[in-house]
């Protein structure tokens, strides 16, 4: 069943022929309302909420999801990807 050939006019047409974009239907845009990408988003959310004495990397996270229209599990990726880009440019982690 899965990987099957669509069937049109008796003949295979992949999904792909057809105008499905498989890797972007049903996904949300990577972009805000504002023109910044989820990772610029969650950059500058980061480098402020870092800049707090006794912040958690759960409390980050948390504004990731909801500021940044992440999934716990991408704002959980994203914050580890920022924390490191950051160190790498002795910023404070």
């Amino acid at each position: 069943m899965f990987g099957q050939i669509f069937q049109r006019n008796d003949y295979p047409v992949k999904a792909t022929q057809v105008g499905v974009d498989m890797k972007t239907s049903g996904k949300n845009p990577k972009k805000s309302s504002a023109g910044l990408s989820k990772m610029a988003m969650a950059t500058k959310a980061y480098e402020r909420m870092s800049k707090v004495e006794g912040v958690k990397r759960k409390e980050i996270i948390e504004e990731f999801v909801n500021n940044c229209g992440l999934t716990p599990a991408g704002a959980a990726t994203y914050y580890t990807l920022i924390r490191k880009k950051c160190s790498k440019n002795n910023q404070p982690a």
